[in-house]
C-alpha cells in the first residue's frame, strides 16, 4: 500500500504511519494518537469502576471530537 506521495506504509508500525500522515497534513500527531489509545483503552478495556472514571474519558473525547471530525473528513 502506498500513501498520497508514494511511499510504502505496509512495513511501517501504526506510530510511523501517524507521524508519516501528520507530515501530510493529517490532524492527528503521535501525542494524540496515544491519548485516543488510552481513551479507548479506558473505556472498552480496563473497565472502569465509577462512573466519574467513564465520564472523565468521555469528557476528554468530546474535546477532541473538533480534530476526530477534521481526520475522517480528510480523505
Amino acid at each position: 500500500m502506498r500513501v498520497k506521495n508514494g511511499e510504502l506504509i505496509e512495513n511501517l508500525s501504526m506510530i510511523d504511519i501517524v507521524n508519516l500522515a501528520e507530515k501530510l497534513g493529517f490532524p492527528i500527531d503521535e501525542s494524540l494518537w496515544m491519548e485516543l489509545r488510552f481513551l479507548r483503552n479506558a473505556i472498552t478495556h480496563d473497565y472502569p469502576e465509577t462512573f466519574d472514571e467513564v465520564a472523565e474519558a468521555l469528557n476528554k473525547i468530546e474535546k477532541i471530537l473538533p480534530i476526530l471530525d477534521k481526520a475522517i473528513n480528510f480523505f
